[in-house]
């Protein structure tokens, strides 16, 4: 079964991008902010790390926990998630994450797109 962790600072956003995932059987954790992911990450298999990259305060702690994630667990899919459109042509967000998602308005849209890449994990 896959893994993964979404590091979301909105706790009633990270617990609905949880419950759809896992719905969908992917075994899912939270972290509220990067130190709390980087201990998870530390101590748990994940097969991928999900990144709300859109919250201006948390995008900087964020990107270094994908640089972390990029040194020391390569293996480790980082996908960005932001509302952000520019992203996906941001050098910055190209060289950190493997994705870089588009929170559409429609959440059901993101949550495909969002299994679309977990699917391909191999």
């Amino acid at each position: 079964m896959k893994r993964i962790l979404f590091v979301e600072d909105d706790e009633y956003i990270r617990r609905h991008y949880i419950e759809d995932i896992q719905q969908a059987g992917y075994e899912t954790s939270g972290a509220k902010n990067a130190s709390v992911a980087w201990q998870l990450v530390n101590t748990h298999h994940f097969d991928a790390v999900v990144i709300d990259s859109s919250v201006d305060l948390a995008v900087s702690t964020n990107r270094c926990l994908s640089e972390m994630l990029r040194e020391y667990y390569p293996a480790v899919l980082r996908i960005a998630l932001t509302g952000q459109s520019w992203a996906r042509n941001d050098p910055l967000h190209q060289e950190r994450y493997q994705h870089i998602l588009i929170k559409e308005f429609n959440y059901a849209q993101t949550i495909e797109q969002l299994q679309r890449i977990i699917e391909a994990i191999p």
